[in-house]
């Protein structure tokens, strides 16, 4: 190589490239054009691979931890609301029964801490 080139901006410049939706033979022979030996150019393309798959599996968990938080709301709201009202009934008419729904409140709770969990756990894989 005649200029010395700075393998990590390379790298880099085509990982955002391979998200953006470049192929990766291109990418291998535009690294094989830039003059670096197979052997980098094979650790190269298994780095993109690596950030390629991060980027990807932080996209599919903050997905999962939105289904949980929304999931996990929609319980607690119906089952709040379910006993509520039922008791507000019960309530009215002087006393009686009423259904108190804590299977689904406990559910709801539940889905929405492991949310947070799996958000904490997106954003921290994200970032390194």
């Amino acid at each position: 190589m005649g200029t010395e080139r700075d393998p990590f901006k390379d790298v880099d410049r085509l990982t955002k490239e391979r998200l953006m939706g470049r192929d990766m033979s291109s990418i291998r022979k535009e690294f094989q054009d830039l003059g670096y030996p197979e052997t980098e150019v094979r650790s190269f393309i298994s780095m993109i691979d690596r950030s390629q798959k991060k980027t990807f599996e932080a996209a599919a968990a903050s997905n999962n931890a939105k289904f949980l938080l929304i999931g996990g709301a929609v319980f607690v709201l119906i089952g709040v609301g379910i006993t509520v009202s039922t008791f507000h009934r019960a309530l009215n008419a002087g006393g009686g029964p009423y259904v108190l729904m804590y299977g689904a409140i406990l559910v709801g709770i539940g889905m929405i801490a492991q949310g947070f969990v799996l958000k904490g756990r997106s954003r921290g894989s994200s970032a390194s």
